[in-house]
């Protein structure tokens, strides 16, 4: 499908990406969402190495939803995609 018409139920966003950075790939997004009128916020959760305070902050000041710093084990990351999914489900 087209991009513009596919919706994911989460976006799992790489900070540091060759490109495009994860925060300008979710400022992007949060664009998108709002010249579209979007009813709904497409959940994202940031993944970075970076654990400083100064860092989540980043994140969620560009849009993202929740923040994971690595190394994290699969329960922690099963735990932010609930949460996610079922805040975006209840909205």
């Amino acid at each position: 499908p087209a991009a513009n018409t596919y919706r994911p139920d989460l976006v799992l966003m790489d900070v540091f990406m060759p490109k495009v950075n994860g925060l300008d790939a979710t400022r992007t997004i949060r664009a998108a969402e709002r010249k579209a009128k979007a009813e709904h916020k497409l959940p994202i959760l940031a993944l970075t190495a970076n654990a400083r305070p100064e860092d989540q902050k980043a994140c969620l000041d560009a849009g993202m939803n929740g923040y994971l710093s690595k190394p994290f084990d699969q329960h922690d990351l099963e735990e932010a995609i609930a949460s996610l999914v079922s805040k975006a489900k209840a909205a």
